[in-house]
């Protein structure tokens, strides 16, 4: 999940996107239409409010 979000981001930050992760990799990529907010989209997470939990929350939304 983390990687995936990261990815979303690249993309919805504008233009020409470039990722590289264990799982999901991609260069010259393009996203379109744009999020109205670009890459700052908020995402809502539902995790357990472990200390995990909490830490990916605070990072990733």
């Amino acid at each position: 999940m983390d990687e995936q979000i990261a990815a979303c981001r690249a993309l919805w930050a504008g233009g020409d996107a470039e990722f590289t992760g264990k799982k999901v990799s991609f260069d010259d990529a393009w996203s379109m239409p744009l999020p109205a907010q670009g890459s700052s989209l908020p995402i809502y997470l539902g995790l357990a409010l472990t200390p995990r939990g909490v830490q990916r929350i605070v990072t990733l939304a």
